[in-house]
């Protein structure tokens, strides 16, 4: 049997076993800009700007210890539809957590830090200037009371960005933990 509904942070589908889990995640910022230049011929800059609309679907499945994570997000300039996030990823320990696809590397803490949690509305100049962003390769999480080491071997910074679109969610197969 199945069980659905929604555990007071996400909706989830869910086998009664604990086997299997799929939870969905969303995310939408919206903001009024307004951008006067006295010294311009134009009138400015005003309107509604929907920044960052994304989905993702998470989980595990076969064991609580096998892991995927799909994300979904909208390109603020044509709405074209692209993958953030494919990943899988399995846990070897209580402590020790391995995982492969396309993700964030884990380079620069404020990258990290999820935009939905982020207390200004845009990252810093120097994250921007620095970050690996998004790449694919393999990589080990170890979490302590006290610590939390990443590391990552990737092809390169920025190598995800733009290379996984939705015509290609078949050929990356996603995974990993929220």
């Amino acid at each position: 049997g199945m069980t659905a509904g929604h555990n007071g942070t996400h909706f989830f589908l869910a086998s009664s076993d604990g086997s299997f889990l799929l939870e969905l995640q969303g995310q939408i910022q919206v903001r009024y800009i307004y951008n006067d230049r006295e010294a311009s011929s134009d009138d400015g800059e005003f309107g509604m700007q929907i920044r960052r609309p994304k989905i993702q679907f998470a989980g595990h499945m076969a064991s609580p210890k096998l892991h995927y994570a799909v994300q979904l997000s909208v390109a603020q300039g044509d709405n074209s539809l692209s993958a953030d996030k494919i990943v899988i990823g399995y846990d070897l320990t209580d402590d020790l957590y391995i995982w492969a696809g396309e993700d964030k590397a884990p380079f620069l803490r404020e990258e990290l830090t999820s935009s939905s949690r982020q207390l200004a509305v845009e990252r810093s100049l120097i994250n921007e200037v620095f970050t690996v962003d998004k790449a694919q390769g393999v990589g080990l999480t170890w979490t302590s009371d006290m610590v939390k080491v990443a590391g990552m071997v990737h092809d390169g910074a920025h190598s995800g960005d733009g290379d996984a679109t939705l015509s290609d969610i078949s050929v990356y197969s996603g995974l990993a933990p929220s």
